[in-house]
């Protein structure tokens, strides 16, 4: 199985954080040839399938104490300022 890897841009100031969070250079988000999604950030991943998946968005530029945290919501399952949005996860 192949798939594509999309890592984050992390600021390297934070690197200490960063490590005390988990998140490495392997973080970011995979699409696998077999249509799933699995976006990590440290000990935290979210899975789910591209057909789950309604639209995806960048948001930013952020704050960096509003963008160096996971932040779940309910219905979108969200990793350091990237979004997708699901109908079930």
């Amino acid at each position: 199985m192949t798939s594509q890897h999309f890592p984050y841009r992390f600021d390297k100031r934070w690197a200490p954080l960063f490590f005390a969070l988990g998140v490495g250079d392997d973080d970011g988000v995979d699409i696998s040839d077999d249509g799933e999604l699995i976006a990590t950030f440290g000990r935290f991943s979210v899975k789910t399938t591209l057909d789950n998946i309604d639209h995806t968005r960048v948001t930013g530029p952020h704050r960096w104490y509003t963008a160096v945290a996971r932040r779940p919501r309910r219905g979108d399952r969200e990793v350091s300022g990237r979004c997708a949005r699901s109908y079930s996860m």
